[in-house]
């Protein structure tokens, strides 16, 4: 109906050949697809912050994003 927002599925036909082809290619080389609601998922016991006590780290900020800055070290 009209394009707006983020999903997790291609629009476009072209989309989608490209992106069957990463797809085949990272599974050969052992890695898998997180979907968008995975991504979303809370770690349990894990806080995004330190200093933020109810803050909580999601699957996607563990695997994607370096709140402690371990990559600087």
């Amino acid at each position: 109906y009209y394009l707006d927002s983020f999903r997790d599925e291609p629009y476009t036909k072209k989309q989608y050949r490209i992106e069957q082809m990463i797809i085949d290619f990272l599974k050969e080389e052992g890695y898998f697809r997180l979907s968008y609601s995975e991504t979303e998922e809370i770690c349990p016991n894990i806080r995004k912050f330190r200093e933020e006590p109810d803050s909580q780290m999601t699957v996607g900020n563990a695997v994607f994003m370096d709140f402690w800055e371990l990559c600087d070290e």
